[in-house]
C-alpha cells in the first residue's frame, strides 16, 4: 500500500489519526479513478495537489501519463474533443494548479525545478503544438467553462513562473517558443468570449490571460515577435470587438486590452499600428466612446465598478488616439488612416458614437483635433507625391516624368522605377539576401513588414516642409519669447534662440527656447556630430556674410539647421532603424 510521509502533510495536521487514515484512503481511491481515465477524478486530484507538495508529487506521474510525447488522436470539426484531449487538459490544469498553489518556497526548490525541467518538452508539446489549446479553442468546442477560461491563464502563468525561475539553465530557452503560441492562445480567448457561459467571473480570467500575454512579451525578442505577428494582432482585434459587444463589468478586460496595445506599439512602433488600424482599431475607438464615457448609462458605473478603474480606462483611450497620431508622419499610417476615416464617414459612425446627449466635450474636441491634424498631413502627403513625380529615380537617375515608383513585390520595402532599375548589379547584389529573407518572413506571416524607403523619405520631407512653412512666423515667435522673458538678451545680441518642433506630441507643438535648454533635449553626441550645427552655435543668429540663421530641433530624433537666405537644410541625428526598434 502506498504510504505518505505524514510529516509533510502539515496542512492536515488538525485531523486526528483515524480521520487522516480515512483521508489517505480517499486520496488513493481518487488516484485509482484518475488512472482509470475519470476526468472528474483527475480534476479533483489537481485541486488537492494545490494543498501539499507530497500529494502533488504522487499525482505527477498520473498527470504525465495522459500527456504522451506524441498525441495520436486527431481533431474532428464536427464532434466533441476526444476524451484523451479532455484528460490532457485536466492533467495540465492539475500541474498548473499544483505548481502555482504550492507557492514560492516549494516551486523554487531543486526537486520542483528539476522535475519541471525534465518534463517541460512533453508539457509544452501539449500546450502549444496540436492538442490542448487547439482542442479547446476551435469555435463552439468548449464542453464547459472550466476547460478554457480557467486553464488558459493558469497555464500561461505557469509558463511565466518557470521562466522567472530559469529552470531551463539556458538563457535562450524562451527563444524556442513555437510561433503558433500567441495566435492560438488568443484564439482561445476569443472562443471564451463567444461562449454562452460567459460571465463576470470569466471576464476576470480573460483579463488575467491578457495581462500574462502582455507580460511575457518582455522575456525574449522572439516571443515579442510572436506577439506582434499579423495573426496575433488580427485575433487580438477580434477579441477587442467581442468585448465591445458585451455589457457586463468588463472594465479590467478593456484596461488590459489597451495595455496590450500600448506594450506592442512601444516594442514595434508604427509597424504594429498599421496592423491594428488595418484590423479596424480606429473604429473600435469610436465604438468605445458610449461605453466608456456615458456616465449616466455606462455598465461600469451601474455595476458599481471602482471609479478609478473607469478613469484609467478613459485615460488609456485618449493615450491610444495620441499614439496613433504621433506616428502619422509616415505614409503607411496616413494611407490606412484615410481608409479608416472613409469607412467611418460612409457609415455614419461618428454621428452614432459622438452625437449623443451628454457626450463629453473633451472627447469630441480630441477626436476633432485628431481628425483635422490627420487631414492636414494627408494634404501634405498629396503635395509630396506631386513633387516626387517630378524628381529623377534616386536609384538609377532615370529622369522620366512623371516618375512612378514600384515597390519590390518580394520584400515590400525597396522601390524601383522599372525592372531594369531593379536589376542594376550595384544594388541588386546587396539587396538580394535581405529581400529573400524578408519574403520568407512575410510568407510565414511571422514578421510584420518594416518601414519602406518612401516612408522614411516622406517623414524627413514633412519635417523640412513644416520648418519652411513656419519661417515667416519665426521672428514673431522669437519676439514673443523675449517679451515673456525680459531677462533674455535682446535680438541684437548674439544669443541664439532655438525653435523646437515637438513631434512627440499630437497635434505637433512648437516652442522657442534658449540654446542651453535645447541642449538638454538632445544627447550630447548628436550636437557634436554635425559641423553645421556647431557652426550655428558658434556664430549665433548672424552667420557668414550677415546671413540670418536659425537652429531647429525635431524632438523625436533629428537636428536641422536652416540658412534662411538660401533655404539650405543640414540634417544630422541618430540613425533610423527600419523597424523603429529602439527597445528591441
Amino acid at each position: 500500500m502506498f504510504e505518505l510521509d505524514w510529516q509533510k502533510l502539515q496542512v492536515y495536521s488538525h485531523l486526528d489519526i483515524p480521520c487522516l487514515e480515512q483521508f489517505i484512503m480517499s486520496l488513493e481511491s481518487l488516484k485509482t479513478s484518475a488512472r482509470s481515465r475519470s476526468a472528474k477524478a483527475l480534476e479533483d486530484l489537481g485541486d488537492k495537489s494545490m494543498r501539499s507538495s507530497n500529494i502533488f508529487w504522487s499525482a505527477m506521474p498520473i498527470f504525465m501519463s495522459f500527456l504522451p510525447s506524441k498525441p495520436t488522436e486527431s481533431v474532428s470539426p464536427t464532434s466533441p474533443p476526444p476524451k484523451s484531449h479532455r484528460l490532457a487538459t485536466h492533467s495540465l490544469l492539475g500541474i498548473a494548479n499544483g505548481a502555482v498553489g504550492l507557492g514560492g518556497n516549494s516551486i523554487s526548490d531543486t526537486k520542483m525545478r528539476g522535475s519541471l525541467q525534465r518534463r517541460w518538452p512533453q508539457i509544452w508539446t501539449w500546450l502549444v503544438f496540436l492538442k490542448l489549446l487547439h482542442a479547446v479553442t476551435l469555435p463552439k468546442r468548449i464542453p464547459d467553462d472550466v476547460l478554457s477560461p480557467k486553464a488558459m491563464p493558469l497555464i500561461a502563468f505557469l509558463y511565466v513562473l518557470i521562466a522567472e525561475l530559469d529552470i531551463f539553465h539556458n538563457r535562450d530557452a524562451l527563444e524556442e517558443t513555437h510561433s503558433d503560441f500567441a495566435s492560438v492562445a488568443l484564439q482561445g480567448l476569443i472562443t471564451c468570449a463567444e461562449s454562452p457561459l460567459v460571465s463576470n467571473l470569466n471576464y476576470k480570467h480573460l483579463e488575467s490571460a491578457l495581462g500574462v500575454f502582455t507580460h511575457t512579451s518582455s522575456y525574449s525578442r522572439k516571443l515579442r515577435l510572436i506577439m506582434l505577428s499579423r495573426q496575433a494582432i488580427y485575433r487580438f482585434m477580434i477579441l477587442l470587438r467581442k468585448l465591445l459587444s458585451y455589457q457586463p463589468e468588463t472594465t479590467h478586460c478593456f484596461v488590459q486590452s489597451y495595455l496590450f496595445f500600448t506594450e506592442m506599439t512601444c516594442k514595434r512602433g508604427p509597424i504594429v499600428i498599421v496592423e491594428f488600424l488595418e484590423n479596424r482599431f480606429l473604429l473600435s475607438q469610436l465604438w468605445g466612446v458610449p461605453l466608456f464615457f456615458d456616465v449616466r448609462n455606462t455598465p461600469f458605473t451601474s455595476s458599481g465598478s471602482d471609479p478609478s478603474d473607469l478613469a484609467h480606462l478613459q485615460s488609456l483611450w485618449f493615450k491610444a488616439l495620441e499614439t496613433i497620431g504621433l506616428h502619422s508622419t509616415l505614409l503607411t499610417i496616413l494611407r490606412v488612416l484615410a481608409k479608416s476615416f472613409s469607412v467611418i464617414e460612409a457609415r455614419g459612425y461618428e454621428q452614432l458614437c459622438l452625437e449623443w446627449p451628454g457626450c463629453p466635450a473633451n472627447v469630441k474636441t480630441r477626436w476633432t483635433e485628431f481628425k483635422d491634424a490627420i487631414r492636414e498631413r494627408h494634404a501634405l502627403k498629396d503635395l509630396w507625391k506631386e513633387l516626387e513625380a517630378q524628381r529623377p529615380c534616386p536609384r538609377c537617375n532615370n529622369s522620366h516624368v512623371p516618375m512612378k515608383m514600384y515597390r519590390c513585390s518580394r520584400c515590400q520595402e525597396a522601390y524601383y522605377c522599372n525592372e531594369r532599375c531593379q536589376k542594376l548589379r550595384v544594388d541588386w547584389e546587396d539587396h538580394r539576401e535581405i529581400c529573400l529573407k524578408a519574403h520568407e518572413e512575410l510568407t510565414r506571416a511571422i514578421e510584420i513588414p518594416p518601414l519602406d524607403d518612401r516612408d522614411k523619405h516622406f517623414r524627413m520631407w514633412l519635417i523640412k516642409e513644416n520648418i519652411r512653412r513656419e519661417e515667416e512666423n519665426t521672428l514673431a515667435s522669437e519676439d514673443a519669447y523675449r517679451k515673456a522673458n525680459p531677462s533674455h538678451p535682446s535680438k541684437s545680441d548674439q544669443q541664439l534662440l532655438v525653435h523646437i518642433h515637438h513631434y512627440n506630441s499630437f497635434p505637433m507643438q512648437r516652442e522657442v527656447v534658449t540654446a542651453d535648454v535645447a541642449r538638454r533635449m538632445v544627447p550630447e553626441d548628436t550636437w557634436k556630430s554635425s559641423d553645421a550645427v556647431q557652426g550655428v552655435l558658434a556664430q549665433g543668429p548672424e552667420g557668414d556674410e550677415g546671413k540670418r540663421q536659425r537652429l531647429y530641433v525635431a524632438t523625436f530624433c533629428k537636428l536641422y539647421t536652416n540658412n534662411l537666405d538660401d533655404t539650405e537644410y543640414v540634417v544630422v541625428g541618430w540613425p533610423d532603424s527600419s523597424h523603429s526598434d529602439v527597445s528591441m
